[in-house]
């Protein structure tokens, strides 16, 4: 799921043109920021429990720490990256493609 992540990611900035990338207002990048930092923090503290040798490893406990990698890098790489948005012709909304790369792998 990581690799399927991180190409979904390469190929959204590939196909979108320079003019639809933009970076976030400073008051959602501070939000962006926040949260990527408080995934960082549960993922640290989910990787000493998941990955310590003499502890429990389940699948469902490595899943969780590779969800919660993958949200915490979107925040943080909306809170520090320009991100590609494309304008949905039928909503005129702004559609933020990471997010969809995201919730795509998830």
């Amino acid at each position: 799921s990581i690799a399927a992540y991180v190409s979904f990611v390469c190929l959204s900035y590939y196909l979108t043109s320079g003019e639809h990338v933009y970076l976030l207002p400073r008051e959602q990048m501070m939000a962006a920021l926040c949260a990527g930092m408080l995934m960082s923090t549960f993922l640290v503290r989910m990787a000493e429990r998941t990955f310590n040798p003499n502890g429990p490893q389940t699948n469902a406990s490595v899943v969780t720490s590779v969800i919660n990698a993958i949200a915490g890098v979107t925040s943080l790489m909306f809170a520090t990256l320009p991100t590609p948005v494309v304008v949905d012709n039928f909503t005129t909304c702004r559609v933020h493609l990471l997010r969809w790369c995201e919730w795509t792998v998830l």
